[in-house]
């Protein structure tokens, strides 16, 4: 099951881009914001995102929505969007 521990999983890019904005901040803020971050892309990777391994479904099940519009959510900061049905 591809649950695994996220921090690893990401991007070299995105790992780029979360540095590089905590360029700013004092050393025990940056610790929170990066744990905060990779809180956050934890929750992305095991919620949100799609697995191949698992019939593209994620790693928590999550029922199919059929009913209403579709709108984007902003996650990470904008970095990934998840679409939904409201």
């Amino acid at each position: 099951m591809p649950n695994i521990v996220p921090h690893l999983k990401l991007t070299h890019e995105g790992a780029r881009l979360m540095l590089d904005a905590a360029v700013n901040f004092k050393p025990e803020t940056l610790v929170r914001w990066l744990r905060r971050i990779v809180r956050c892309y934890a929750c992305y990777y095991n919620k949100v995102r799609t697995h191949l391994s698992l019939n593209k479904d994620t790693p928590v099940h999550r029922p199919s929505q059929r009913l209403g519009r579709i709108t984007s959510i902003a996650l990470l900061g904008g970095l990934h969007h998840q679409y939904a049905w409201i």
